[in-house]
């Protein structure tokens, strides 16, 4: 099926294919989960559920990682101290302009596929 034809397709969630998959985004991983579980038919929206959650789950342990990194090199003056913070930055604003990237290709219809993760939601609608 085309995208154009994913998108325009009826939701059996009784939304519009674009909105869904943009509310599945911007609620997070719990907006993903509901999604998964609700949407029956389009693949579209279904797509965009699964790289949701799954790119919560990948910031999440992003986040684990660096305060686990954080932990062990906030021990070390000035160097540790700054890597922290180069580090804790570069995951909050790559996480940040990935998110609103994804709202935007979401909501304008594309099926627009994150590395990795991209590849995993696709798998899981196969």
């Amino acid at each position: 099926m085309s995208e154009e034809q994913n998108t325009a397709a009826s939701s059996s969630t009784g939304l519009d294919p674009k909105l869904a998959a943009f509310l599945a985004y911007l609620f997070g991983i719990i907006g993903g989960i509901v999604f998964i579980v609700i949407e029956k038919d389009n693949r579209y929206v279904k797509f965009h559920a699964w790289q949701s959650v799954a790119f919560a789950v990948a910031l999440f342990v992003a986040w684990v990682a660096y305060s686990i990194i954080a932990a062990i090199l906030g021990h070390i003056p000035v160097l540790g101290w700054l890597i922290d913070l180069v580090l804790g930055a570069a995951i909050s604003i790559g996480g940040l302009v990935a998110w609103i990237i994804l709202l935007i290709k979401s909501f304008s219809g594309e099926e627009y596929k994150l590395p990795f993760i991209g590849d995993f939601a696709e798998q899981r609608i196969q």
